[in-house]
Order: structure tokens, then C-alpha cells, then sequence
């Protein structure tokens, strides 16, 4: 049976390797099924699966940065214009913002062909690790030559479109620092195949910073056009966390996302609070200072999601306890939280490669190019 789009986006829902545990006798304070678990080990599974604290859940929090983002990529969607690159530092979000950018390109354009991939890196790269990669998500079928693979390939592509009613592919590469010369090559032969069956294969390419400007420098220096047009002639950031709107914005949009049952998230780690009022969106100037105080500008260098996240985590984990009436975290608290998160290390790294660099300047204003594929954006 052929995939659809939907399928290429599959989760490991599998349970994890028990480490060869499974014959050990349980204790009294270890039972030996789920149904047996006590309220306080049911309590801390809960916690431990929650979306915040799971990433595997595929469930990701709309931010003004991914919404900055977005609004570009859907614009070049309507335009159907490829050549998109998004470079951005180590934990600024490239996999949640892909995860949540192609979501919401199928909730809004409803039947849209949309094939995510993360690129794997090889020590020899050649063709058919290439299709090897792709066939894998795609269809499943890595069986036979080179050439039936690479036939394979174009066709899974082509049915993608066809399911659509489209003669459109978008494809969001993750890692594509990784990618060589030869591979975006392969990739350009790829995009050439399917022009030749009439279907446009639309890329958006992101990677970590600085591997893919570098590697995009690279293909100008090296006079390769062709490459450039096709997959990097639009370099669009994806910026950090760096104003107190965000933050606040953030800690508003976890207090109205829900859990499967209908769940405020803040009302999970906080319910006594938030039945008296509390919410953690108030928490968001003390978040916000806490953050600054780790380095002198910080906010110009951008904080990466990924510990604003670990912060926020730490925060509900270190305060779960104190849940009562009239809770209100403290800057004690925050300063533990954020330096639980390894944001220090992070800002250091930023501070140290210019090309990291993705905070304030990101987050004012910008003056659109009218060439550019984001000049017209459109909601």
C-alpha cells in the first residue's frame, strides 16, 4: 500500500529496552504491572510522559520565534518557491520548529504533500545511501540496484504528489550541515527528475550553525549556481528567545495548551495554584530576568529554546511540591531553574561564534527585500 504524506512524519511509540531486567522479583515498593502502580508512582509516570517533559510525544508549543519562521515558509508554500536554508545555533529548535511548522501547514492547506527527512551522515557518501535515506522514510522498499532504487525514490515522490492532488513536493531536510557537495548533488537530480514528470519538488533545508552557512559559502565560492538556485538563495534565520514578549508568550501558551485529558499543562504541575488563579505566565518577568542575569547581554546573543525549555521543566520539578494556594515562584527559584539548564555554557558558545548569534537583532524589525520569497507574507 503507498504511503501518504502523513505517513513519512512516524514516532517510536514502541516501549523502550528494559535493560534485561524483566525476570527481577518485585518488592513491595516496585510492583510487577502498570495496574498495580501506587497513586504517587502513577503520579510521577504522569509527569515524567507529560508532553513538556517528553519530546517523543511530537507535540511542540507555537513560539514567536517558530511563528516568525512560519509566516516565511508559508509564504514561499503559496509562492511555491524553493531555496529556502535555515541556519540556526545548537538548541534553537530546528527539529520542534519543523515538527511544528508542517503541522500546521496540513492544518491550514488541509491536502499538501510534505515529506520530512533527517539527514544522516556518512563517512563515504555515495547515491544510494542517498536513496537509502529517503526510501526508508518514505516507503519502506530498500531492496534492489542503484538504478531501481533511484526509480523508487522519484516515484514515491510522484505518489506523494499524485495523494495530494498536487504537482507539488515539500521536502524539510533536518541536519543538512551534514549534507556534502556530491549529496545536495544527488538531491539536484532528484529535483531535476521530478521536473521532468512535471512535479516541483519544493526544499527547505535546515542545519546547525555554523556548518551550513559555511557549506553554503561553499558552494558560491566554488561557482556552483546550480546548487545555490535550487536549495540555498534565501537565507532565513530562525531566531531565539530573547525579549520578554516572547517569554511571555511562551509561558501564556502553556497555560492554554491542553493535555490529552483536557488538561491545562499548568494545571497538571500546579493544581491547587491554578484552581486559586495561579498561572505561569506571571512568572514570565521573573523567568525573563533570571535568564539576563546568567550574562551581560545575553539577550543579544539569543537563549535557545532548548534551555528556556530545560528551565521551565526544572522549574515545575523543583517547585511540584510547594503547589498550595497562593504559590508564586521566587528569583531564588528561577536562578536555580535557569542554571539547572546549562544556559550559561550555551550563551559562552554563542558569545564565541558570531554565526551563532541569533537573539536580538532577529527579533526587530526587518526590511524585506522585494525579490525576497518573504516580502508579501500572508496569513
Amino acid at each position: 500500500m503507498t504511503n501518504t504524506a502523513a505517513d513519512y512524519e512516524a514516532v517510536n511509540d514502541g516501549d523502550e529496552n528494559d535493560g534485561g531486567l524483566q525476570d527481577e522479583i518485585p518488592s513491595e515498593d516496585q510492583p510487577a504491572a502498570d495496574g498495580e502502580l501506587t497513586e504517587e508512582q502513577m503520579r510521577m509516570r504522569e509527569f515524567q510522559q507529560h508532553p513538556i517533559n517528553n519530546p517523543a510525544k511530537q507535540i511542540r508549543i507555537w513560539t514567536l520565534p517558530i511563528d516568525d519562521l512560519y509566516r516565511k515558509i508559508k509564504n514561499a508554500v503559496l509562492r511555491r518557491r524553493s531555496g529556502i536554508y535555515v541556519p540556526a545555533a545548537t538548541g534553537d529548535g530546528k527539529t520542534s520548529s519543523i515538527i511544528a511548522i508542517t503541522k500546521r501547514l496540513r492544518m491550514e492547506f488541509g491536502r499538501i504533500a510534505i515529506v520530512r527527512q533527517s539527514y544522516l551522515v556518512h563517512q563515504q557518501p555515495s547515491v544510494r545511501g542517498f536513496y537509502y535515506q529517503f526510501l526508508e522514510t518514505m516507503s519502506g522498499n530498500l531492496k534492489g540496484e542503484t538504478s531501481a532504487q533511484r526509480t523508487r525514490l522519484v516515484n514515491a515522490f510522484l505518489d506523494a504528489a499524485r495523494l495530494a492532488k498536487d504537482d507539488a513536493v515539500y521536502l524539510f531536510i533536518d541536519e543538512a550541515q551534514q549534507m556534502r557537495d556530491m549529496e545536495v548533488g544527488f538531491l539536484k537530480d532528484l529535483y531535476n527528475a521530478l521536473e521532468l514528470q512535471k512535479v516541483q519538488l519544493v526544499t527547505f533545508l535546515f542545519g546547525q550553525n555554523p556548518g551550513l552557512s559555511d557549506a553554503v559559502n561553499g558552494f558560491k565560492n566554488a561557482k556552483r549556481e546550480d546548487l545555490v538556485a535550487r536549495f540555498a538563495c534565501y537565507d532565513t534565520r530562525l531566531r531565539s528567545f530573547s525579549t520578554l514578549t516572547d517569554i511571555t508568550h511562551l509561558l501564556n501558551q502553556i497555560d492554554c495548551t491542553v493535555d490529552k485529558n483536557g488538561r491545562p499543562y499548568t494545571e497538571f504541575f500546579f493544581p491547587t495554584a491554578y484552581a486559586n488563579g495561579y498561572r505561569l505566565v506571571c512568572e514570565a518577568s521573573q523567568l525573563y530576568s533570571a535568564m539576563k542575569r546568567v550574562m551581560t547581554g545575553g539577550e543579544q546573543y539569543g537563549f535557545p529554546a532548548r534551555q528556556v525549555f530545560y528551565a521551565i521543566q526544572d522549574f515545575f520539578a523543583f517547585e511540584l511540591d510547594k503547589d498550595a494556594p497562593d504559590f508564586r515562584g521566587s528569583a531564588k527559584q528561577w536562578d536555580i531553574a535557569v542554571a539547572n539548564s546549562a544556559l550559561k555554557a550555551m550563551l559562552n558558545h554563542k558569545q564565541s561564534t558570531p554565526s551563532a548569534c541569533s537573539g536580538l537583532q532577529l527579533a526587530l524589525p526587518q526590511t524585506s527585500d522585494s525579490d525576497s520569497p518573504t516580502s508579501a507574507e500572508t496569513d
